[in-house]
């Protein structure tokens, strides 16, 4: 029974394929199909071409704004490079506008360095929080004061606050500094409007010597001065006498302008040394970028000529009264310092920095711990960084100089 439906069902399929309609309907099926292939196809071209375009215009839009960042940046620099050649000036105020408003805000005419995300720090006031103007005068706070920024070489100032410098009195306002990447800094002054400005009397008691080594006197500690033209012809022999040990002679710089040699160097390198005076030397700089700093080193190596040294060259940047006229960040006045070490470390002399107390807990990073001498005149110093030699304060007498010294103190040995 099962074998004769299994033939049958045989049968009947062989007559069906063998039919028309079979045939129309194997037909359809294989057109069915090629149609949903031939739809595959299409799409994914469909979507290959779209995929193209949009990657295309994400390209010509990161192009376009890359243009506009180089047509900014571009900008900024030629605005920066008009800044340094024009000297910023402030339209006048009318007096009788500024007498109908309680406050007004001036701004200096500068352009800031590039925003920094890094840079969290605002800018810092150099300056005391009370300054005088003669009465009559025109008000310019960036004439005033002095400030800086670790990464903006141009800060801008702006003030809130009444002055009027037509009328004698103290008037109060709010100094404010603004860096690139917007941190603030702001002070409380006082601008005192006078008839003149008082006369500077140095009535300080000068140091003798003879006592600056009493009060001083310890286990390997050498007592010297330091100086320049400013001292005039120096007797070292005198000065030998008298108990100093070493002298740290100017030997030039550069003035902004000009390179200069020190007048009296030559003779104070060659008569200090016949005195058998132990020898240093210090080059005053008041460059402000890298390039001249690494030119004026240079030339401070060609002044130098092989000379023979009991101490490392000092670098002596001190121009703080105005900063901000230099243009400069003081990350790249520290980048001057460690120029001036590399050049000269190239011509076989090693070097140190001078300044003051305030400046190196402040500006300086020294970061690689290279000497120190330290400007700070107090009877005692708190000062908790390392340092070599300590200029106690520039009032001194010695025999063999005719006026004021620098007195410094040198702690350690000599070779």
């Amino acid at each position: 029974m099962g074998k004769n439906l299994k033939d049958k069902f045989k049968a009947n399929l062989r007559r069906f394929f063998a039919s028309k309609k079979a045939i129309a309907i194997t037909c359809t099926v294989i057109v069915a199909l090629v149609c949903v292939i031939v739809t595959f196809v299409m799409l994914a071209v469909k979507a290959k071409t779209n995929n193209e375009q949009v990657a295309a215009d994400e390209i010509t839009e990161v192009i376009q704004i890359e243009s506009s960042f180089e047509e900014i940046t571009l900008e900024t620099v030629e605005t920066e490079a008009t800044t340094q050649e024009v000297t910023t000036t402030e339209t006048p105020i009318e007096t009788e506008a500024v007498a109908s408003a309680s406050d007004y805000i001036q701004v200096t005419n500068k352009t800031g360095s590039p925003s920094l995300d890094y840079d969290t720090t605002g800018p810092v006031f150099l300056s005391s929080d009370e300054v005088s103007v003669v009465v009559g005068s025109d008000f310019n706070l960036d004439q005033l004061v002095s400030y800086g920024d670790y990464y903006d070489a141009c800060p801008n100032l702006s003030y809130s606050g009444y002055v009027d410098t037509n009328t004698l009195g103290s008037y109060s306002i709010v100094a404010k500094l603004t860096d690139a990447s917007g941190n603030e800094t702001t002070k409380n002054m006082t601008i005192n409007v006078v008839s003149s400005k008082p006369s500077e009397t140095d009535n300080r008691t000068r140091i003798n010597y003879s006592d600056f080594m009493a009060t001083y006197a310890a286990d390997n500690v050498h007592f010297g001065i330091d100086v320049s033209r400013w001292q005039g012809t120096i007797d070292f022999n005198a000065v030998k006498a008298a108990g100093a040990e070493f002298v740290i002679i100017r030997i030039g710089g550069w003035d902004g302008s000009e390179l200069y040699r020190d007048s009296c160097y030559d003779y104070n390198i060659k008569a200090a040394k016949e005195a058998g005076l132990k020898v240093g030397v210090y080059f005053h700089s008041n460059d402000n970028t890298v390039s001249g700093m690494t030119t004026h080193s240079q030339q401070l190596l060609s002044m130098l000529d092989g000379v023979e040294l009991d101490f490392p060259v000092a670098f002596d940047w001190e121009s703080w009264s105005r900063f901000q006229k230099y243009n400069m960040s003081f990350q790249t006045l520290n980048q001057l310092f460690y120029t001036f070490h590399d050049t000269l470390a190239a011509g076989g002399y090693s070097t140190m920095l001078y300044s003051s107390k305030y400046y190196l807990e402040n500006f300086w990073d020294n970061v690689y711990n290279y000497p120190v001498w330290l400007a700070n005149y107090v009877t005692h110093t708190s000062y908790v960084g390392s340092y070599s030699i300590w200029q106690v304060n520039n009032i001194g007498r010695i025999d063999g100089v005719g006026g004021d010294v620098d007195l410094d103190i040198y702690y350690g040995s000599f070779n």
